[in-house]
């Protein structure tokens, strides 16, 4: 399929269908071939380059890459995670007794933690969450929340500015699996709402919040 690649305000590819020409152009003659090969290698250049460099400068909702934009969250234990945090958010729920989550992932831009006064234990916890946040991932239905949800889209969401739902970023955890760091908003209405950090750690089984890890909880609320 063609390679695409998009602004990071609008969310639009650039110039689609010259790249898709470059890429996927007829070839007539060796000449031709010659001169595709060389813009081939070209685009490749510039793409890697314009990468670098967007990756620096904006936020976690810029990439839109060729590989890992918007895979799945599929991790049983992410979902843990997200149930075992949940009574520490204040939950709407629908008429059918359900949450409604935002399918794309989130995090808050000024939440993302920093290597500053995080302890040793838990700074591959934070570099896992950064590289689980580099791009959007989906939430799917039918996990185990402890409580039945509904995965609506951000779009739909928006469109409904009145509607209640919540928000995760990706989990980051340790080697190990017992340390974990995740993001969590609530919305519910144009001017309320509120989000922050959780450090959690698994002991007996048990996902518990901890403090000591050093990791900002950076809360807000409207």
């Amino acid at each position: 399929m063609p390679f695409r690649v998009f602004a990071p305000s609008s969310g639009l590819p650039l110039a689609g269908k010259s790249l898709a020409f470059f890429i996927h152009g007829p070839v007539q003659s060796s000449f031709e071939s010659a001169n595709i090969q060389e813009k081939q290698m070209k685009l490749t250049l510039w793409l890697v380059t314009s990468s670098v460099l967007l990756t620096g400068t904006t936020s976690h909702r810029l990439v839109a890459a060729q590989i890992g934009q918007n895979s799945p969250v599929n991790d049983s234990e992410a979902y843990s995670v997200y149930a075992a945090i949940l009574p520490q958010i204040p939950v709407h729920v629908t008429t059918d007794r359900k949450v409604v989550l935002q399918r794309e992932t989130e995090i808050r831009p000024q939440c993302m933690p920093s290597n500053g006064a995080i302890s040793a234990d838990w700074q591959q916890v934070v570099n896992d969450f950064k590289t689980e946040n580099s791009y959007v991932r989906l939430l799917i239905p039918e996990q185990a929340l402890q409580l039945g949800y509904m995965v609506l889209p951000r779009s739909e969401l928006l469109a409904n500015s009145s509607g209640s739902y919540l928000q995760f970023s990706a989990v980051g955890f340790d080697s190990t699996k017992t340390k974990a760091l995740v993001y969590a908003a609530f919305h519910c209405g144009p001017k309320c709402g509120g989000g922050r950090n959780y450090a959690v750690e698994k002991v007996g089984g048990i996902w518990r919040e901890v403090n000591g890890s050093g990791i900002t909880v950076c809360g807000w609320d409207t």
